[in-house]
């Protein structure tokens, strides 16, 4: 297995400063080598539209050179995800992040690059997300993620994606 490029933040802001602030130097080492980055707005903080959070985003990371896209403008998200230098997945709803992963079969591709050694950020939510080894049968065990999920499923399902 190759190694890992990861950053996991635990939230998005620290009092009192600015989004991504806190972490902007750990960001920029681990963006380093790429000029764009996939980001996925899915969890919608406060149920912001994926334009207002991806403007988010954009505006941070052109403060450390980079390029972001919404995963949302692309016409083939997992492709996207195959092709991407780099992800970055915001925090939020992680019902509705991993409903909307799911649905727009992004889990596979999303943890095959991770695995591979593409450069990873999640803050919050999205850390839940970081895959382990889940193989197929984890959409077998997420047959539908809602808020009506019953909650043992749903931990279930997330402890599977834990990296170890």
């Amino acid at each position: 297995m190759s190694r890992r490029n990861l950053l996991l933040v635990s939230s998005s802001r620290c009092h009192p400063l600015g989004y991504l602030d806190h972490c902007a130097d750990a960001a920029s080492q681990l963006f380093r080598n790429c000029s764009s980055v996939v980001f996925i707005p899915y969890a919608r903080p406060g149920g912001k539209s994926h334009d207002a959070y991806t403007t988010t985003v954009r505006e941070r990371f052109e403060l450390m050179g980079r390029s972001i896209r919404g995963i949302h403008e692309f016409d083939k998200p997992a492709a996207a995800i195959e092709n991407a230098e780099g992800v970055f997945i915001g925090g939020g709803n992680t019902f509705v992040l991993l409903r909307d992963l799911y649905e727009n079969g992004l889990l596979d591709p999303l943890r095959e690059r991770i695995l591979g050694g593409m450069p990873y950020m999640g803050t919050s939510g999205p850390i839940s997300v970081s895959p382990k080894k889940t193989g197929p049968s984890l959409t077998s065990r997420m047959m539908s993620i809602s808020p009506l999920l019953n909650i043992s499923t749903f931990s279930r399902a997330l402890s599977e994606l834990w990296l170890s």
